[in-house]
């Protein structure tokens, strides 16, 4: 159903739209309210319109305005032309979904239509996120942590230390959990749980390998480091192994040429147990250690 639009009014909420409406027809506050209310319990949105940016605000844990985004809305714009697509903002103003149209408009200098729906915040925000398959996990985690979750902000940290290094997400979380993966369902609703004894052990872990990923030579293995790196996490705790063999071995080019390729985790493991295990009589068996910890 189409929406009403009010031209040519800056409207700073619910209560701005209630007063200029009341103001022009001579209706009580009290019954406009009621009518406004009415016609959005019916479904029906109110779309308004303006050029006064500075009326909508950001809602806290959104995540940041991509500009990459932006720019691509702006070549829309200018290929194609404005369609006026509402945003989506809260009673306070807040922008709950279309903070790229809004800077797009901005931009342009363009006016920007709005629906407000009244006690919608961050959740619906990353509900329709999920609906548009938008927002990549590491968004998430921002938004999480601007809210002052621990467990986000823990993981935050170890982004942000290891920001130049090239690092997936899925290392992080072999460094943080043992798993191969990131934990994408307890990311999305927020119930992941990262303590600081594991924010420890994981840059620890991450340290160890960063050092080595530094000084190795990484054309050699070209798709395949992070692989390595995620078993190399394993390995670092598992004490039977000589972490300095380990290290001698891999930061040496010629040797870490006749390491055997891999297609997954299991095989990468038994891959390094050879590649550890030439010229030494004791050998150590790194695909059981694994095994044995994923009770495979």
């Amino acid at each position: 159903m189409e929406g009403k639009e009010i031209k040519n009014q800056t409207i700073k909420g619910l209560d701005d739209l209630i007063e200029i409406v009341k103001r022009k027809t001579g209706i009580p506050k009290d019954l406009v309210n009621k009518i406004i209310k009415a016609i959005q319990d019916e479904g029906n949105e109110i779309t308004l319109n303006t050029r006064d940016y500075s009326i909508f605000k950001k809602l806290e844990g959104n995540r940041a305005v991509q500009e990459d985004r932006v720019k691509s809305i702006i070549n829309s714009i200018n290929e194609v032309g404005y369609v006026k697509v509402p945003i989506v903002v809260n009673e306070k103003m807040e922008v709950i979904d279309g903070q790229g149209r809004l800077e797009a408009a901005e931009r342009l200098g363009l006016s920007i239509h709005y629906i407000i729906i009244p006690g919608i915040g961050i959740d619906e925000c990353r509900a329709m996120n999920i609906n548009q398959k938008s927002w990549k996990l590491t968004d998430y985690i921002e938004s999480y942590a601007n809210l002052g979750e621990e467990s986000f902000i823990l993981i935050q940290k170890i982004r942000n230390k290891y920001e130049d290094s090239g690092f997936k997400l899925g290392l992080f979380f072999t460094a943080l959990m043992k798993k191969n993966a990131a934990p994408s369902k307890s990311i999305q609703d927020g119930t992941l749980i990262i303590t600081k004894e594991d924010y420890k052990k994981a840059i620890e872990r991450l340290d160890f390998v960063y050092d080595i990923y530094c000084k190795m030579d990484r054309s050699i293995l070209k798709g395949r480091n992070q692989e390595l790196m995620q078993v190399l996490i394993y390995c670092y705790d598992y004490k039977e192994i000589d972490k300095n063999r380990l290290v001698k071995l891999i930061t040496d080019k010629n040797k870490l040429n006749t390491l055997r390729g891999w297609a997954n985790i299991s095989q990468c493991f038994q891959s390094l147990e050879e590649f550890y295990n030439k010229g030494i009589s004791k050998k150590v068996y790194f695909d059981s250690y694994y095994k044995k910890e994923k009770q495979i």
